[in-house]
């Protein structure tokens, strides 16, 4: 073979090589807008659907105006209220973000074909609904998992680590 053909051998190689880093800089600039509509959107799905409440009173009053205890029994004691009320976690908000920024990164420095930067692209598009579905899913179970009929007043309410609730005991209103 001539060096004249080595070289343009060379060159062909370099210059499609070229054009594929175009075309994957490219996909990864058209798919990081459909990213961050979708970590906006499922940023606002789970402010919207993160919020829940839960209340007991354990207790009443009688007919007459009395207080009843949790069994039933009269007491002179007001029945204590206690509610929890979940919000959205911002742990959350700051995975969505990370997810994005990492993929872009991840797309940006590892993808070798547009194939390849597609399905980190588009993985990461599952990913970001796939964190809002999980997180919403425990946040709900566990919070309907405390287990509130078995609380006494002047105890703490077991409220897991990662779990965003708030919780407030007041006295049990009076109906009038």
């Amino acid at each position: 073979m001539s060096e004249h053909s080595e070289r343009t051998d060379s060159h062909s190689a370099d210059w499609a090589q070229q054009q594929s880093r175009v075309q994957i800089a490219s996909l990864i600039s058209a798919r990081t807008g459909m990213l961050v509509a979708t970590a906006v959107l499922s940023a606002v799905a789970y402010w919207i659907l993160g919020n829940a409440s839960r209340v007991t009173c354990p207790g009443g009053v009688n007919a007459d105006g009395s207080y009843l205890d949790s069994a039933g029994n009269p007491t002179d004691v007001a029945p204590v209220c206690i509610s929890l009320t979940l919000q959205p976690n911002s742990l959350v908000f700051i995975l969505l973000a990370a997810t994005v920024i990492g993929a872009v990164a991840i797309a940006r420095r590892f993808a070798t074909s547009v194939q390849q930067a597609r399905w980190i692209l588009d993985g990461s598009l599952l990913l970001l609904i796939a964190i809002v579905i999980v997180c919403l899913s425990t946040s709900y179970q566990t919070l309907f998992a405390i287990p509130l009929t078995d609380w006494q007043p002047g105890s703490p309410v077991p409220i897991p680590f990662l779990l965003n609730v708030r919780v407030e005991i007041s006295d049990l209103p009076i109906p009038g």
